[in-house]
């Protein structure tokens, strides 16, 4: 190798490594999606709430969980479940099938989530039913863990 080469290939030595880099995080973070706390302003597809869960543990002192979603073009009504202990969200969703067509479509569905938790692992998921799923659910107000 000639020494007038070497500078421009550690040039692209280190560009080839960035990009690498920057690719598994993106391939990695975009393959489990956002988890808590979601922030203000987080969008999720109705097709991203059906795999969509995250796990995670409340220390010693407790906490409370809170934050405030909206949710457009539902049928039925969107639920963000918490359960305790980590789990692995039920697809199906368990319990006979609802009558669909009886079920209101609401254009815009609101809700939020004001719960205390005693220390342990815990599993939150959205619940979007089985009479399809949302448009869009947009995150209005963190979705977090607080200090009790």
């Amino acid at each position: 190798m000639r020494p007038e080469a070497r500078p421009l290939l550690a040039v692209v030595a280190a560009f080839v490594m960035v990009v690498s880099v920057a690719g598994a995080f993106v391939v990695l973070l975009g393959a489990s999606g956002p988890t808590l706390p979601i922030p203000a302003g987080t969008a999720f597809t109705g097709n991203e709430t059906l795999p969509w869960a995250s796990h995670f543990t409340v220390g010693a002192s407790g906490g409370v969980l809170g934050g405030a979603w909206t949710a457009y073009g539902v049928r039925g009504g969107v639920d963000l479940v918490l359960v305790n202990g980590t789990v692995a969200k039920p697809w199906p969703p368990p319990g006979p099938p609802p009558e669909c067509p009886a079920m209101p479509f609401w254009p815009v569905y609101n809700g939020t989530l004001d719960r205390v938790l005693s220390p342990g692992p815990y599993t939150v998921y959205w619940d979007t039913g089985d009479c399809g799923v949302p448009t869009e659910i947009l995150v209005t107000q963190t979705v977090q863990v607080l200090p009790a």
